[in-house]
């Protein structure tokens, strides 16, 4: 887990790529790339939760531990415990 101080020097830097990438038209190709790579992870990931049924992320998202149950041996998934 970060520290007020790391994630605040994290959006520091984040903020100043920014500024950069706006500038360069090669950076500011991957800067879209990467926040439409990162869109379509999330969206993924939304996709198997909801296909899942699972109503609480927060297994998921904290970090606990997953549990290993599925519910057929065919495309099945770990849902979050």
């Amino acid at each position: 887990m970060y520290t007020p101080e790391q994630e605040k020097a994290s959006w520091k830097l984040y903020y100043h790529s920014q500024i950069e990438a706006s500038s360069n038209a090669f950076l500011k190709n991957q800067l879209l790339t990467s926040q439409a790579e990162i869109h379509c992870q999330r969206a993924e990931f939304w996709r198997q939760i909801t296909a899942a049924g699972v109503t609480s992320t927060a297994g998921c998202i904290s970090g606990s531990k997953r549990s290993n149950k599925t519910s057929s041996a065919k495309g099945a998934k770990a849902k979050c415990s």
